[in-house]
């Protein structure tokens, strides 16, 4: 796998023992203002998050404080920054291959209860479709409730909400479903050239009554598979967390652990110029 940053192609696999197979690449949140930042903005705050099969541990000098896809601690000088990159505690996924030939082939390998959620969706007029910053005020709504029910003590602001609906370049999809034409859920999804990533996800009563979330996870499956993408990554936790596991039994989603990388493209680079 290769990435394109400015007129030079490099290979990603150089940076890493070769023991370690690298799984994926996303961008990650700038820290001052939240937005993405792509390969062709890279400086100061420029990066890509690495999913890399874990092999070995590999000493970097500082763990990232969040899991995949959050905000990120500054940068500490010291020799190891040569490498650009530092990296996260283990992290475990569950991750559903969708290179099938079809949406019906799809829905075969889902558990019954999921598929008959999904089915009871549509009876009941759900409709999901990708949504823009004219949709903000709704997921705002919707994303508060969600940080009341859990006392989330972080919550995301409203720019970063925003932020990630003015992504125009393919990298980021916001997908609402809704009934009656409201709103009931909203799913964020980080998409690569062969994975999606469901990076968050959040439900009003009603999108919690009616399966909102169950709908948008099978629309994005679909669309990934006519994209023609392979796998579907539920998120990251760290290992033996639960949180994740009705995605193993529901989904048909097999765990996979990672070390997560940052790496700093300029520093990057350079690295790899120096070493071939």
């Amino acid at each position: 796998m290769a990435a394109t940053f400015g007129n030079s192609s490099l290979r990603f696999q150089n940076i890493f023992d070769s023991r370690d197979r690298l799984v994926a690449t996303m961008p990650y949140f700038r820290r001052k203002n939240g937005l993405f930042r792509e390969s062709g903005l890279f400086g100061t705050y420029g990066g890509w998050v690495f999913l890399v099969e874990d092999q070995d541990v590999v000493s970097f000098a500082r763990e990232l404080r969040y899991p995949i896809g959050t905000r990120i601690v500054s940068y500490r000088s010291g020799p190891d920054m040569e490498y650009g990159c530092l990296f996260s505690r283990e992290r475990c996924t569950f991750v559903k291959r969708i290179d099938v030939d079809s949406s019906e082939t799809l829905m075969e390998s889902i558990h019954s209860k999921t598929r008959n959620q999904i089915r009871k969706a549509y009876k009941n007029g759900i409709r999901t479709e990708l949504l823009n910053s004219q949709n903000l005020s709704d997921i705002s709504a919707i994303y508060r409730e969600l940080v009341n029910k859990h006392s989330i003590k972080k919550p995301y602001s409203e720019l970063l909400l925003q932020n990630l609906l003015e992504v125009d370049d393919g990298s980021v999809e916001v997908r609402g479903a809704f009934r009656a034409d409201k709103m009931i859920s909203f799913g964020v999804f980080v998409v690569s050239p062969d994975q999606e990533f469901y990076w968050m996800g959040a439900s009003n009563r009603d999108g919690t009554l009616y399966n909102g979330i169950n709908a948008i996870l099978w629309e994005q499956m679909s669309a990934a598979i006519l994209a023609g993408r392979t796998e579907f990554n539920f998120g990251a936790s760290p290992p033996g967390n639960t949180g994740l596991e009705h995605f193993k039994d529901r989904w048909g989603a097999e765990p996979r652990r990672y070390r997560v990388y940052l790496g700093a493209l300029h520093r990057m680079a350079k690295w790899i110029k120096s070493h071939g």
